[in-house]
């Protein structure tokens, strides 16, 4: 299997869990009931890590591996797109994950989900944009812009 495809799927299993997550998981953290918040949030975040950063590790190293193969304008918005996911991950969700690993937080949860967005729909559209063939993919010749 080529890298190429270890990409592809490792995209498609986070997009589509990325939906599963925004639009199942969070907002039925608003239902749990306050005493079991924390051990729920706490569950969910753990066994989720476990498919999660797998995944996330193998999208990233097949992706920069193919843009440094081929600087094509679709391996470029790619790894732009990869860019944005892990920096909302990181710089924004987890230290949201962690207020509300302290128990219920109304105002957390409500960023959490809007702040999901933005990576649920670049998750969706690396999904696509991998899926496109890939002799329709223009290049970046050396010195050009495109």
């Amino acid at each position: 299997m080529s890298l190429r495809d270890w990409e592809l799927r490792a995209t498609w299993l986070l997009a589509g869990l990325i939906w599963l997550v925004q639009l199942v998981h969070y907002p039925m953290f608003a239902a749990l009931e306050p005493a079991r918040f924390a051990e729920f949030h706490a569950f969910h975040s753990e066994r989720i890590t476990w498919i999660v950063l797998p995944a996330m590790a193998v999208e990233a190293i097949a992706a920069s591996a193919a843009f440094l193969r081929q600087r094509s304008v679709r391996n470029c918005v790619g790894l732009l797109l990869l860019a944005l996911i892990w920096l909302d991950t990181f710089f924004v969700l987890v230290p949201l994950h962690n207020q509300l690993g302290q128990g219920p937080n109304a105002s957390a949860l409500a960023q959490l989900i809007g702040w999901n967005w933005p990576r649920t729909l670049a998750w969706s559209a690396r999904a696509l944009l991998l899926s496109w063939p890939l002799n329709n993919a223009p290049r970046l010749a050396a010195g050009a812009s495109n």
